[in-house]
């Protein structure tokens, strides 16, 4: 990776924030330490630091060189993840009725079948059995955005993008978007949209999202359940509101770098809704 990408990168990043003012970044990991098991939260909202929801590096992650900046943690898929333990103050309004929420991260995966793969988790009161939402590959090589929308299997819905989207050993940009107003969910790889759920058919009367999910946020697992990434995560991102297709591109900075092959074909997407456990 050379330095000029990085720049480049870190200048649709910034491009990315201008662009979504409206929407505030309620958690940013960049995991550029490089060192040590604190995982530091840099996100702000209109240039105001949000308050701080510093992450722990579980069970030896460790550090290598990532997409964005310098480094990217490394999950081993047996144990590892990185876990905000209470996320505070405002921040806490992560998904509520008046907006929804974005999750997004850079994945290189090195082991993809034979699992589901969480990249971001929310989790209300830390609990699998609550209200939470999830950005996750699965085992087909799919992209999967779920959200439970109370404290209940019932109100749980799941958008799957069609199979084979994310490959092994390359970088890609995930990002589920959960637009409460426009009752939709988006999923997009390498800034596109590659599944929408049809406007109008995807939460109906199960909008009591949880808007205190001040308990975990969890990058590379599912906690106790597992769902454990084997491979790297970089420049991980929770927004507190939908963000439109430009913002979302903006995140991506030079979408030919990270296998545009990837995305090739897509008008043969697959767009499926379904509601079940999450």
């Amino acid at each position: 990776m050379s330095v000029g990408i990085r720049t480049l990168g870190a200048m649709a990043l910034s491009l990315a924030a201008a662009s979504s003012a409206r929407a505030a970044l309620v958690v940013h990991y960049g995991f550029e330490e490089g060192l040590g098991t604190t995982a530091l939260d840099s996100a702000t909202a209109d240039g105001t630091p949000t308050p701080v929801d510093n992450g722990s590096l579980r069970n030896g992650v460790t550090y290598v060189p990532g997409i964005v900046g310098s480094f990217a943690v490394n999950l081993d898929g047996a144990d590892d993840d990185v876990l905000v333990n209470g996320i505070t103050g405002n921040d806490q309004d992560v998904i509520s009725g008046s907006g929804g929420a974005t999750l997004a991260a850079w994945v290189r995966m090195d082991t993809i079948t034979g699992a589901t793969r969480d990249v971001v988790q929310i989790r209300r009161n830390g609990s699998s059995s609550e209200g939470r939402a999830v950005l996750r590959v699965l085992s087909n090589g799919a992209i999967q955005v779920g959200v439970r929308t109370a404290d209940t299997t019932a109100g749980a819905v799941v958008l799957d993008s069609a199979a084979g989207l994310v490959a092994t050993d390359t970088w890609a940009h995930v990002a589920g978007v959960i637009d409460i107003p426009n009752d939709t969910i988006t999923i997009y790889l390498n800034g596109v949209a590659v599944a929408t759920s049809a406007a109008g058919d995807t939460f109906g009367a199960a909008t009591a999202f949880p808007n205190t999910l001040s308990n975990a946020v969890l990058f590379g697992s599912n906690g106790g359940q597992g769902n454990r990434v084997d491979g790297l995560i970089d420049d991980g991102r929770i927004y507190n509101e939908a963000l439109d297709a430009s913002a979302i591109a903006a995140l991506v900075p030079e979408p030919g770098v990270v296998g545009l092959a990837a995305v090739a074909g897509l008008g043969a997407l697959g767009r499926r809704r379904r509601r079940r456990k999450v």
